[in-house]
């Protein structure tokens, strides 16, 4: 089939790529968005400090993941704003 070796491998390996490309697309779909500390106080445009304090008062659900804590994408895009967030009274 092949006079090459090479061209065996090739193929091999092309059609190895095909597969785990389709399995990524497949997984990526699936898989829920979160931010990081970081990233979600860029988001809303507060410092990293403000997002961590919010998480220890319970007023930003996150979940922690060693010691990083990662905030679901729908959190972020169902606040109404972050003044919400800094005038809540804890109790």
């Amino acid at each position: 089939m092949y006079s090459n070796p090479f061209d065996q491998i090739d193929h091999r390996l092309k059609s190895i790529e095909e597969v785990l490309t389709e399995l990524n697309k497949k997984t990526s779909e699936n898989r829920p968005v979160n931010y990081t500390v970081k990233e979600t106080a860029e988001i809303l445009k507060v410092s990293e400090q403000s997002i961590r304090s919010y998480i220890n008062r319970g007023l930003l659900p996150a979940a922690r993941i060693g010691r990083h804590y990662v905030i679901d994408k729908e959190v972020i895009d169902n606040l109404d704003s972050v003044k919400s967030l800094r005038y809540q009274r804890t109790k």
